[in-house]
């Protein structure tokens, strides 16, 4: 009896755990604005207690819920898997009583039955309409080197040396952060590019900041990489992303070299 309650007890806070790993991941997603949908997959779900758990809690933010199990119990441990808590035909809960215990929710699960080794060779997670890989250029904050060096540089009265013969389309990260919420917002999926407007060298770029701040452009010594003995293996001469596509199903556009630096210089 005494053995019964101190299972009882530990099988109740284990569930408790269980629960609060969820509730905080909620609410990270909900913190981060990240409340746009997704998928929950359980690798072993046995008698669905996580299952449930993960259903109650993620339910409002996850479209759709798979379960992965042999729903036959265990498979024979050998070596050292070898334990009797994993012996043959232990922790089993068929196919059928799982569903039945879920009989309110099947349209958004999907059992996928099997040994993983056997079930994943042809499994295919159903959501490539709902993916996006976006591809960006230089993304630029007021932190990013070099622009530190150089606002206290010319804080001193010191000339900078900036780079001739590297060239980069930047973008500030508040437009990359905006951004990348707007394409969320809308579901796009497919390949997407997010880039600056003007493939500049870091000669214009400390040009441009400079002409910001009014900084006397004598404090800019332009040189190049070469020069200064730095070998880089790939120069391009185009750093810039088409964004066409991008900005036809979502209306963003590349963000101009104005913005960028009125960004960086602002307090």
């Amino acid at each position: 009896m005494i053995l019964k309650k101190i299972f009882q007890k530990k099988y109740l806070n284990e569930e408790n755990f269980r629960k609060e790993f969820f509730e905080i991941a909620f609410n990270y997603l909900r913190y981060n604005n990240q409340m746009l949908g997704g998928t929950y997959l359980e690798f072993g779900v046995y008698s669905g207690t996580t299952f449930n758990l993960a259903l109650n809690t993620l339910g409002n933010i996850c479209n759709h819920f798979y379960a992965f199990d042999s729903f036959q119990g265990m498979p024979e441990a050998v070596g050292i898997d070898k334990s009797i808590i994993w012996e043959n035909n232990k922790n089993i809960m068929s196919e059928l009583d799982f569903k039945k215990k879920f009989t309110n929710n099947m349209n958004k699960i999907t059992t996928v039955k099997g040994f993983y080794n056997d079930s994943l060779k042809n499994f295919e997670l159903r959501v490539e309409n709902k993916l996006n890989i976006v591809r960006l250029t230089k993304i630029m904050e007021k932190n990013t080197s070099p622009v530190p060096s150089w606002f206290e540089s010319w804080t001193k009265g010191k000339a900078v040396q900036p780079f001739h013969d590297l060239i980069f389309a930047p973008m500030s990260v508040e437009f990359v952060g905006e951004a990348l919420a707007t394409i969320g917002e809308k579901f796009v999926s497919g390949n997407l590019h997010l880039s600056g407007a003007d493939n500049i060298s870091y000669v214009e770029f400390a040009i441009a900041l400079a002409k910001k701040l009014n900084v006397d452009p004598k404090l800019i010594t332009p040189t190049t990489a070469t020069e200064k003995g730095i070998h880089i293996a790939f120069k391009p001469r185009f750093s810039g992303l088409g964004m066409k596509r991008t900005t036809e199903l979502t209306g963003i556009k590349p963000q101009g070299i104005n913005d960028v630096v009125d960004y960086l210089v602002k307090k």
